[in-house]
């Protein structure tokens, strides 16, 4: 259903929404020999005009890192992000039981992936904490779509 604008603006519609699930997925940047089992992998979005707003749960049941290095990844993003130079950062609302310092959440730029770090100290960042066979991250992050 298009909403149009109010009495003082231009006729104006919205006709780019769209609601929708995706299905989040943890990785590392080289995955290697990486095992993850999923508990729980849900994620839902909302997209207006080039803004997406994504929630998600991801569980996990299992983990084994084995030969994967590099950055903590919360991949399958609905929609790519922008080039633009600030489209790839969002908001962030992230939990994880066991994390030492103040985690961070920014998604590429061209990417479909959410990378997450931890705020070491001021403008400083590092790889977030490798999880734990249980460990839970939900959260949600507002982007640009390319």
């Amino acid at each position: 259903d298009a909403a149009t604008a109010g009495a003082t603006m231009t006729s104006e519609t919205l006709d780019d929404y769209e609601e929708g699930t995706w299905t989040p997925a943890m990785t590392y940047g080289t995955p290697g020999d990486l095992s993850i089992a999923h508990s729980k992998q849900a994620g839902i979005y909302t997209k207006i005009g080039n803004m997406v707003s994504i929630m998600f749960d991801l569980r996990l049941s299992g983990f084994t890192k084995g030969t994967a290095s590099g950055s903590l990844i919360i991949g399958g993003l609905p929609f790519t992000t922008s080039d633009s130079a600030n489209g790839g950062w969002g908001s962030l609302a992230l939990y994880q039981a066991t994390f030492t310092s103040q985690p961070i959440i920014n998604a590429a730029t061209s990417s479909t992936n959410l990378f997450l770090n931890r705020l070491v100290s001021n403008s400083v960042f590092a790889v977030l904490d490798d999880p734990d066979a249980n460990a839970m991250y939900w959260g949600s992050i507002v982007y640009e779509s390319a």
